[in-house]
């Protein structure tokens, strides 16, 4: 029987091997994959460095998502990511809508009640 370890690998080829993402759906289960296969292959004394490199590699809407929802731990972003993706499903697309428009659409739904409520809540707790 042949005795199988895997090798760990290092944070700075952690980097290389998570693309950036942006909230495409189209790519988000290839992100997804990508940071479990990292997190699977990271030692877990490198967390806080690995979170920091995460977080760099989510941009535009999904990270607009991030700060609204305040998520900070991999499991809750993938579990919002996807909840995000399911609404995203949900809206049909009009005969005549192009797929940019239909994106424009989803923001419209799903992020900017976020970024409202976000909103209120910092005027809150600053007392705007």
């Amino acid at each position: 029987m042949q005795n199988t370890t895997i090798q760990k690998i290092s944070i700075a080829d952690t980097r290389s091997l998570i693309p950036d993402f942006d909230g495409n759906p189209d790519d988000l289960h290839h992100f997804i994959d990508c940071v479990d296969t990292v997190i699977n292959l990271t030692d877990d004394s490198q967390t806080p460095f690995f979170s920091g490199i995460l977080k760099s590699k989510i941009k535009g809407q999904a990270h607009y998502l991030c700060q609204t929802k305040k998520l900070t731990d991999w499991e809750s972003i993938k579990n919002e990511f996807s909840i995000a993706l399911d609404e995203m499903k949900k809206i049909k697309q009009g005969t005549r809508e192009s797929a940019k428009a239909k994106v424009q659409r989803f923001d419209v739904i799903y992020t900017e009640p976020q970024l409202a409520i976000s909103k209120e809540s910092s005027d809150a707790c600053f007392g705007h």
